[in-house]
């Protein structure tokens, strides 16, 4: 029984090494339980499969992931900064209002967002795509949050033919 436990500890770990140092996270004493159980409870793969699970690593996740850096925190930061005074401190679902401090960090949060869409249409497709964090008129943001659009070859931008709204969500929602 100890033997099974043992090589289910160490395929844990080789798991949790291979996806800490591809997600470029240290790894800690949680980690397995943090990162690695996300994966399984989102029906990527099935528990405790070693091969399976390095295969999604290369297959799936590393063909999707790419990092947003310090200048893409810096715009969210700012772009919301410009923003958060119009909104409402409403906290939908709930009568709780939150604070400016909270409407700018969850502005910060959901504009992070916008930007890694951003980033994957440019990486991927070779779309530039012009968000929509200006100061206006709620009407003139309900359409899409990637409202101009231009492909590689193209010399202006243009109105995007389809709305695209773009959700995040804490680290507890991931997958």
């Amino acid at each position: 029984m100890a033997g099974k436990k043992e090589n289910r500890d160490e395929a844990r770990s080789r798991i949790s090494q291979a996806l800490s140092k591809t997600i470029k996270v240290p790894l800690y004493d949680k980690f397995y339980d943090h990162f690695v159980q996300k994966v399984y409870d989102g029906g990527e793969v099935e528990k405790d499969n070693e091969e399976k699970f390095i295969l999604w690593i290369e297959n799936r996740l590393k063909p999707n992931l790419f990092f947003l850096d310090k200048e893409d925190y810096l715009e969210s930061c700012i772009d919301s900064l410009k923003t958060v005074y119009d909104v409402a401190g409403t906290d939908y679902g709930s009568s709780r209002q939150r604070d400016k401090a909270q409407l700018w960090s969850d502005m910060t949060r959901g504009y992070l967002g916008e930007i890694a869409v951003r980033k994957k249409f440019k990486n991927d497709f070779n779309i530039q795509a012009k968000l929509a964090h200006q100061p206006g008129r709620l009407a003139d943001f309900t359409g899409s949050d990637l409202p101009l659009v231009k492909k590689g070859g193209d010399k202006d931008f243009r109105k995007n033919k389809i709305d695209i709204s773009i959700k995040t969500t804490k680290w507890n929602g991931i997958w």
